[in-house]
Order: structure tokens, then sequence, then C-alpha cells
């Protein structure tokens, strides 16, 4: 059985909760380079976590950017269809729309 070693994360000064630290999934991810014989500095270890958080932070937008639950579209559809709105004054699309709008890519 090999043996695994588990790498301790550099502190980084400037975490905040817009910045925060790696979460397990990313040290597991450096956990398993560990385990193929490889060995980050505590330089690299900076850096990655550095390009994770701007990654993270990049996507921010498809965080935010939540639509209603799939029968709640389905049920406006429907109620836009019967009353004749299947253009662009039905609810449904007014509802997706606003979240596009307040949540541009």
């Amino acid at each position: 059985m090999a043996q695994q070693r588990i790498l301790k994360l550099v502190e980084m000064p400037n975490h905040t909760p817009e910045n925060p630290s790696l979460n397990e999934a990313h040290i597991a991810k450096h956990n398993l380079i560990a385990a193929k014989g490889l060995s980050p500095t505590d330089e690299e270890l900076k850096v990655e976590e550095t390009r994770l958080l701007e990654e993270y932070a990049s996507l921010q937008y498809q965080r935010d950017r939540r639509y209603p639950h799939v029968g709640e579209q389905l049920d406006l559809l429907h109620h836009d269809m019967t009353s004749g709105k299947g253009d662009k004054t039905g609810e449904w699309y007014k509802t997706v729309k606003k979240v596009k709008d307040d949540n541009p890519k």
C-alpha cells in the first residue's frame, strides 16, 4: 500500500470571504499530485491557489444566475400559452429575461 503525504496549504495573508482558502476538493488535487511522486513547493502551491481563486471569482455570474425550477417555468409557460402570451409579453419570458439581465456573463 502506497503511503500518501498530506500537503499543508500555505497561508495567504489576504484571504477574505470573497477570496476564501482552498476547499477539500482542491486539497485533494494537491494530494493527488503528491501521490504521483511530485512535490510542489510552497510557491507552486501559492500560485495554484491564486489561479483557483481567480477562476472561482471569474465564474460568479454562473453561481448568481439561478432560474426558477423547471416545474415553475413550465407552469408559467402554460399560463402564458393559455392567455395567448406566447411572445415577449409572457411571464415566463419576463422571468428568464430578468435573471439574465440581473446577472450578465
